[in-house]
């Protein structure tokens, strides 16, 4: 069950809330005495739209309240002591915070549009219970979960004309753990924050037919991604998509 709901403060800012109940099941293949994931999520804020200059914001918090956390072991982020697809118990786990994000789509004049976005997130989390197996490790009541940064950033902007567009994105995240743990970051067990830069590109030859081209990690950034299953495992370098899109 889901239940929000919304009022409109003036004709531009409005206030709103909900609270609504999570479910998953433990896969099949998971042990006996895995536990179904249950959680209730609460979130409350603020919506702010200026429909004169088009200028959009919203600040929402947020309090997830897990009864049960599953941890799935995979080939991309499990634990090397488990097996691909089993499913652990991580017990009541508090994920609280808050987001703020806003757009704005400035008229630069001649068809051109500028539009622009940024947007932040900052996130706790906080195991409740302490308990020692194979995937979540040794877990003590008042560690923070691993591979959950506190800090992240998402900043866009471009350039828009009647049958083309060009944006650009930078992406920062802080640094996360390997572990559940609290306090500093272990040098073994860090894995750095890290910014990229994505670009991307359209132009419609058309009104059919466009080309496209996206280049992701523009500056071909070093960067580490994670440390499980097996070790530390670099992100992926410069990607450079090229395509033509028909829409009919």
């Amino acid at each position: 069950p889901a239940l929000s709901a919304s009022y409109a403060l003036t004709d531009t800012l409005t206030v709103l809330g909900g609270v609504h109940r999570g479910f998953a099941a433990a896969p099949v293949s998971s042990r006996e005495g895995t536990d179904p994931e249950e959680s209730t999520v609460y979130e409350a804020g603020l919506r702010y739209r200026a429909s004169s200059s088009g200028l959009r914001f919203d600040a929402i918090g947020f309090f997830n309240d897990y009864s049960n956390l599953l941890g799935e072991c995979t080939n991309s982020a499990g634990g090397s002591q488990c097996d691909i697809g089993d499913a652990f118990n991580g017990g009541a786990v508090d994920v609280k915070g808050l987001e703020l994000s806003s757009s704005y789509d400035y008229a630069l004049g001649g068809d051109l549009l500028m539009p622009f976005a940024v947007s932040y997130t900052y996130t706790d989390t906080e195991f409740l219970t302490t308990f020692s197996d194979s995937f979540w490790g040794s877990v003590n009541a008042g560690d923070a979960l691993p591979y959950v940064p506190s800090h992240q950033l998402t900043i866009s902007a471009g350039l828009e004309g009647p049958r083309w567009g060009v944006n650009g994105v930078l992406n920062a995240v802080s640094k996360t753990r390997n572990t559940a743990g609290q306090g500093d970051v272990a040098a073994g067990d860090l894995i750095a924050g890290r910014t990229l830069v994505d670009m991307s590109g359209h132009y419609d030859l058309t009104d059919n037919v466009a080309l496209r081209l996206k280049i992701e990690n523009v500056f071909d950034a070093d960067y580490a991604a994670a440390r499980r299953p097996y070790g530390l495992r670099p992100g992926k370098p410069r990607e450079i998509f090229a395509g033509i899109t028909f829409d009919y």
